[in-house]
């Protein structure tokens, strides 16, 4: 899949987001920031969105868990957006 890393000099690989681009669409697929706190996550998402931009891809999407709380902030505060609660989706 294709994505982007975040690096440091200090500390090698800090962080990692693939994507699965799709017709209109991409789907983030991973997203992981070894050091939280430090914008990691926020430029990979950055990142991702200029991924779909340049493509003139329509939707940027992901799927996480309803009860990891830190996540579900951490994508409001950079502007995503709840569109739809499955339930009991991640037994199915």
């Amino acid at each position: 899949l294709p994505g982007f890393v975040a690096t440091s000099s200090d500390r090698g690989l800090t962080g990692l987001i693939t994507l699965h681009p799709n017709g209109n669409s991409c789907e983030i697929v991973t997203l992981d920031a070894f050091v939280q706190g430090q914008g990691i996550g926020k430029a990979l998402i950055k990142a991702a969105i200029a991924f779909a931009t340049e493509r003139d891809l329509k939707r940027l999407w992901l799927i996480t868990s309803n009860d990891n709380v830190d996540a579900l902030g951490f994508y409001q505060k950079l502007g995503l957006r709840i569109v739809a609660i499955h339930q009991d989706a991640i037994n199915e």
